[in-house]
């Protein structure tokens, strides 16, 4: 699930806005939450692991087990907005199958209904895209409006949602914003390339912004998203990744960040990656 893991990585960019986490749900409160967002009863499910998020959100891990003992599903839940971060079923699942023929548009509409049941009427108006991921599963992304002066991601819930051949939903995550109003960027995208790439001791055409849009609002932090090109080897060796390279768009004096170890959140404890 290395998507499921980008996203947390990309909330873990945010420092903490130093707010104490209010469990706003208790645990058998999202246990109701992921089964009525799987379809997957999660009513005396294991709590696997309950941790706070960047943002000071208590997070429940939950994870689903059949009478053998074995798990059939995983759902995280946001206890402090009280929606489900990510979930995930497998082949051992009884969530039963679509039936219907998964083309785009029957793969669509499939997202459409789980990001509806997750999300509500914020699900309403999301832009989707649908592409074949693997063999055997379709990807479809929901992504809402970029709002804000400049237009940021953050702002409107994002959803992804993987489908087999078979239209049974296989794994399904969101980002949902937490009502905040947008952050003035202090600091221009010019600025931002020209400071980081001085501090990474590389040339401009080495460090150049992402696709549009390039700014992230979350959890009360605003960021430029920009990509460092991998040098070559030598000038014959095969064409170069890209690492992505986070910086503040708030001060210029408050550093370089690349997604990967969590935040420490004030007197809370480190946070983590969910435990799958």
């Amino acid at each position: 699930m290395k998507d499921w893991r980008f996203c947390f990585a990309l909330l873990a960019i945010a420092w903490s806005t130093g707010r104490p986490a209010t469990a706003d749900l208790s645990l058998d409160e999202a246990r109701a939450v992921a089964t009525d967002a799987t379809g997957v009863s999660f009513d005396g499910s294991k709590l696997r692991e309950a941790q706070h998020d960047p943002g000071c959100h208590l997070v429940y891990h939950l994870q689903a087990v059949n009478a053998e003992g074995h798990r059939i599903a995983r759902c995280s839940v946001d206890a402090t907005q009280g929606v489900v971060l990510a979930w995930g079923v497998t082949r051992s699942s009884p969530q039963a199958a679509d039936g219907r023929s998964t083309d785009p548009e029957n793969v669509q509409e499939i997202a459409r209904q789980s990001a509806g049941r997750a999300l509500g009427s914020q699900a309403d108006g999301l832009t989707w895209v649908v592409q074949r991921d693997s063999s055997d599963t379709w990807r479809a992304t929901g992504t809402g409006a970029y709002l804000g002066d400049p237009p940021r991601v953050g702002l409107s819930p994002t959803v992804t949602v993987d489908v087999r051949l078979d239209g049974r939903v296989v794994s399904y995550r969101q980002e949902v914003p937490d009502g905040q109003a947008p952050i003035d960027a202090k600091v221009p995208l010019e600025d931002a390339v020209a400071s980081a790439a001085e501090r990474l001791e590389i040339t401009r055409p080495e460090l150049e912004p992402t696709i549009t849009p390039r700014l992230y609002q979350t959890r009360g932090s605003l960021v430029w998203a920009l990509r460092k090109a991998k040098r070559r080897a030598s000038p014959t060796a095969p064409a170069s990744t890209q690492s992505r390279v986070m910086c503040s768009a708030q001060t210029e004096h408050s550093g370089l960040r690349r997604p990967g170890p969590m935040t420490r959140c004030p007197s809370l404890g480190r946070t983590g990656h969910p435990p799958w």
